[in-house]
């Protein structure tokens, strides 16, 4: 992967070992789990430039604490909480 101009199309997705180079903090054995995943969901949804894919892996690592958790953590004190977090999402 490469990250360079936006102009740049038909970029390849980035291997195990260039996520590893650049997640440091990341467990290789998670990144395997990943990559595959995160190469198809940037295909399918047009993510086909270096800036683009920069973005979407950095969000991905970001909402996933660096590639170690893949379930949604859904343990919040009471069913209020829950709805005061995501209250946009519940109108």
């Amino acid at each position: 992967m490469y990250v360079g101009r936006e102009t740049e199309k038909e970029n390849p997705m980035p291997t195990v070992d260039q996520m590893a180079d650049i997640f440091s903090h990341a467990k290789e054995e998670n990144l395997e789990q990943y990559v595959d995943v995160l190469n198809v969901a940037m295909d399918e949804c047009g993510i086909d430039t270096p800036k683009r894919q920069a973005m979407f892996l950095v969000q991905c690592a970001h909402e996933s604490g660096n590639f170690s958790r893949i379930v949604e953590n859904l343990n919040y004190s009471t069913a209020e909480r829950l709805r005061a977090i995501f209250r946009s999402f519940t109108r």
